[in-house]
């Protein structure tokens, strides 16, 4: 038996299946429209941002050794650890009022340096918009003073304040339709072309040749049985 199938036979199985291929590519590209739209919970995001004030007399022998930049992306992530420890944390749960754990909002909280600047970003992730605004902005009111408590001369000022998102960060409708879409095309060609491995019907003798690299050595005629049965 012949196992090779040539790129042409390929595209005639798509072709006899193109009905499959299109309708199945369409039903998938709806069901990620619909889920995306009506299933997965919106996601709001509100951020903001802190700068990090230079002291001259912190870390004044770590300077000579680390270039300017160096020692920025140190001191930030220091207090990215300050800011995102459960003692720090807690604080925030206990004045901000919501129901929410320590554990629960360092899972939404992001907290990282912007590239080449003393700026590092705080971002709260829910689904409720005025809880990430709450949020970010409580965390943002209370990181001076604690920052400044564990690092004895480290200032940061908050830039901007936390504001209410208006539309949410996730999920992302188009994009999320484009890959369900590509999804289902990729898997329609693959259940057409495995439902002509299984289709072991025989439609031409010529198919039957290919197939078992046998002789044909006659055929039965198609007989017409509604017009035998009119005479």
């Amino acid at each position: 038996m012949n196992a090779e199938i040539s790129l042409n036979e390929l595209l005639s199985i798509f072709l006899k299946r193109i009905w499959f291929i299109v309708f199945f590519t369409i039903i998938s590209a709806v069901l990620g429209f619909l889920i995306s739209n009506y299933v997965i919970p919106p996601q709001y995001i509100s951020s903001t941002t802190l700068y990090v004030q230079g002291n001259d007399k912190q870390g004044s022998n770590d300077k000579q050794s680390l270039t300017d930049l160096q020692y920025r992306e140190r001191i930030i992530n220091t207090y990215v650890v300050i800011l995102s420890s459960d003692d720090f944390l807690s604080m925030v749960t206990d004045q901000i009022g919501l129901d929410y754990t320590p554990t629960k909002i360092k899972q939404m909280t992001t907290i990282k340096g912007i590239p080449n600047t003393e700026v590092f970003e705080i971002k709260v992730k829910n689904a409720d918009p005025i809880h990430a605004q709450i949020i970010a902005q409580k965390i943002a009111e209370l990181a001076p003073e604690e920052i400044s408590r564990v690092v004895n001369s480290g200032k940061v000022e908050v830039i901007s304040t936390a504001k209410i998102p208006t539309k949410p960060a996730s999920p992302n409708i188009p994009k999320n339709t484009a890959i369900s879409l590509m999804l289902g095309f990729v898997l329609s060609l693959l259940l057409a072309y495995l439902l002509s491995l299984f289709d072991a019907t025989v439609k031409a003798s010529e198919e039957l040749t290919k197939r078992y690299n046998l002789p044909v050595l006659g055929t039965i005629p198609d007989f017409d049985v509604k017009s035998r049965g009119a005479k």
